[in-house]
């Protein structure tokens, strides 16, 4: 119902009627007149204490002041009892009885009584049963003390219906003084819808906020001076605060300085411009500082003035952490294709070049940037090795685009920007995007070194065949002896050299020589020493005459090498063994007694311009007399600490297994060896010559 004009109306209507026509008594529904030659009503200004209930609205100022109909009312009654009755408000006027005297045909409709049964009837009739008792108690406090009165909807007053349905109410009243008795006006306001409205609205707002509170966004409202008004349960969880203590508080009171400004500036941004604006935002959380994408929009007023200011702000901590995880990734991935020795390079499906690594580039001879967009095909792979062309559809890689199989070849060659050939051997694998192949990736390596040291490889293995057939293919057979001799190389190819030669007159001339480093040199060298002693052998010739023709042969050619030897004649008539020995030694080891080493009698072949070679003293052998002539190899092995095999744990091991024959114990050496070195690769060619004297 209209509260401002109508009620104004009423009460002018009513006030007019009831001071010119007629007020209904309590025993008849007739009209009795009331004449009067002039209306005068006196209603004394309320004062504010008088009206503590009062809204301040035009019909409570209405309700305050005092009515004075002029005169010239009396000639409309008529006109003004038809408005009154027909007036769109719920109105009515009881006597101190509670006697209703008027009611609006809209009270009348409003409450389901026909036309003028309401006049003459209790207002109590209007009333529900349980709020009768509060009625009859205030209604006499009422005209003790008459003023005007207003009961909002939240009194929680109700008005009965005919039917008996119960409508809620605000309720006014206002009393009127009429020749010296006291009615009072009630305008009733049906407050049902209104209060339904609010209930909606009370649903809604709570469904508002549960939505809110439930949502993992940051949600918070502010108004134009930057303090917050709303906040939502992520809020507060986020930053371990209270509602009392973000609600009416700026941000300076609820982040550290530093924050406050950033977010504080971004705030005014979105006021000064007046239009939303998306920010990245860090706060500091309980959790440490979280990175935040924040829309923030003005908010308006129905006349379009900025009045606060709404965000909605969303954690994108870990969606950055991610991203800058993948730009790390792809940074390393890019500096491990940028530092692999292989070339590797991308094509699209049409074959053209998507992304190529230094090394790729750097094997055919381009720029990395001239070999992007370009069809890889007709940069490096057009021609076969024997010159003829390749077509495209042969093309193994070409097919990887085509049927997205993972290819191979190590029998192909690419061409550089010079036009140069090289063999090569890559992998082509198919990239995949949700299943399609959308490109390859080829990885190649050039196989010029590869073959070159597969070559070397196939000369070192003839050259090692070659100098195995020039070791002794077997010990000599000796009365009185066992003669073992053997040979463990480190490669293919080995600079130690042993030798056994059977003299005319029954003697044998033993050599074991060592030269510097191992491999394809010091074998050509070790090869050249034999020939050059066998050709010095002769019976009664010393073994310090052999050595000196042989180094006076053989230093020329040795270059930056040298060579260690022993050149050893065994008598076995005379069971002795006489000796030269150019920067090697040997071990007597007696039956009875202690090792004797047996020294060098020159410095190492090649050192020396003129060499100058003696005899070493002569061995007298007895039986069980072992002599054990190794190179330095056994002696120089070494395990993971770094700590040698030594000459003592060769001359025990030698010791330990002397019952054994030469050979066996020459196994047994070499095993104790490699027991001795563990996983690490042999470093030096190992040989022992063993000579054991039987009886």
């Amino acid at each position: 119902m209209g509260r401002l004009g109508i009620p104004g109306l009423a009460r002018s209507c009513a006030l007019r009627s009831l001071g010119r026509d007629k007020i209904v008594t309590p025993s008849t529904k007739t009209t009795a007149a009331l004449t009067a030659p002039r209306l005068s009503l006196s209603v004394p200004p309320p004062t504010l204490q008088d009206q503590p209930d009062l809204d301040a609205d035009q019909v409570d100022a209405l309700f305050a002041r005092s009515v004075s109909p002029p005169q010239s009312v009396a000639s409309g009654s008529v006109l003004s009892d038809a408005i009154l009755r027909e007036a769109p408000v719920a109105a009515l006027v009881a006597d101190r009885d509670g006697i209703i005297r008027l009611a609006t045909h809209e009270t009348e409709r409003r409450f389901g009584w026909g036309a003028g049964e309401l006049e003459g009837r209790s207002v109590t009739e209007l009333i529900p049963e349980p709020l009768r008792p509060r009625h009859r108690a205030r209604w006499p406090q009422f005209f003790e003390s008459p003023r005007p009165l207003f009961f909002p909807a939240s009194a929680g007053l109700a008005a009965l219906c005919r039917g008996g349905e119960e409508l809620p109410i605000a309720l006014r009243l206002a009393p009127l003084h009429l020749e010296g008795q006291t009615y009072v006006i009630a305008v009733i306001e049906d407050v049902g819808e209104a209060q339904e409205g609010a209930a909606v609205a009370r649903r809604q707002e709570r469904v508002l906020l549960t939505f809110l509170n439930h949502s993992p966004a940051v949600v918070y409202l502010k108004d134009a001076a930057g303090n917050y008004i709303l906040v939502n349960r992520r809020f507060l969880d986020i930053f371990g605060l209270t509602r009392d203590q973000v609600v009416g508080h700026s941000e300076e009171e609820v982040h550290p300085p530093e924050i406050a400004a950033a977010i504080r500036a971004n705030d005014q941004k979105v006021i000064d411009g007046g239009n939303p604006v998306r920010f990245d935002e860090t706060v500091e959380h309980v959790e440490g500082r979280r990175d935040y994408i924040s829309v923030k929009f003005p908010m308006r007023d129905s006349a379009g003035k900025i009045w606060g200011l709404g965000g909605i702000s969303t954690d994108i901590t870990e969606r950055n952490r991610a991203a800058q995880e993948v730009l790390e990734l792809g940074n390393r991935l890019e500096l491990i294709l940028n530092s692999v020795g292989e070339g590797v390079y991308g094509l699209d499906l049409q074959g053209r070049v998507t992304f190529v690594n230094p090394a790729a580039a750097s094997m055919i001879g381009w720029q990395i940037e001239d070999l992007l967009g370009k069809d890889q095909h007709s940069i490096l792979h057009h021609t076969r090795e024997d010159g003829l062309p390749f077509p495209h559809e042969e093309c193994k890689i070409w097919a990887t685009l085509k049927d997205g199989k993972q290819r191979s070849a190590d029998d192909e060659v690419f061409w550089t920007k010079e036009g140069t050939s090289f063999p090569v051997a890559y992998d082509c694998s198919p990239l995949r995007t949700e299943g399609r192949v959308v490109g390859a990736v080829v990885t190649f390596r050039d196989l010029t070194r590869e073959r070159e040291r597969e070559h070397a490889r196939r000369e070192l293995s003839a050259a090692r065949a070659v100098q195995r057939r020039l070791y002794p293919a077997s010990a000599p057979s000796v009365p009185g002896f066992d003669i073992a001799g053997t040979v463990f190389p480190a490669e293919e190819a080995c600079g130690d050299y042993f030798d056994f030669v059977m003299q005319p007159d029954g003697t044998v001339a033993i050599a074991v020589g060592d030269v510097c480093g191992h491999g394809l040199g010091p074998a050509l060298v070790m090869v050249e020493a034999r020939a050059f002693l066998r050709a010095g052998l002769a019976p009664g010739r010393s073994p310090a005459d052999v050595m000196d023709r042989m180094e006076r042969q053989i230093t020329p050619d040795l270059g930056p090498l040298f060579l260690t030897l022993l050149l050893g004649v065994l008598d076995p008539g005379t069971r002795s063994f006489s000796y030269a020995a150019a920067g090697h030694i040997a071990y007597h080891l007696p039956a009875n007694g202690d090792p004797v080493r047996l020294e060098s009698t020159a410095p190492i072949v090649g050192l020396l311009p003129e060499p100058d070679i003696e005899l070493g003293p002569t061995v007298r052998l007895s039986p069980g007399d072992l002599l054990l002539i190794p190179t330095d190899g056994l002696e120089e092995t070494m395990n993971g600490d770094g700590e040698q095999f030594g000459a003592d744990r060769i001359l025990r091991t030698t010791a330990e297994h002397r019952d054994r024959p030469a050979a066996e114990i020459l196994e047994r050496l070499n095993e104790a060896g490699r027991r001795f070195r563990g996983p690490a690769p042999q470093a030096d060619d190992v040989t022992v010559v063993l000579v054991k004297m039987l009886s």
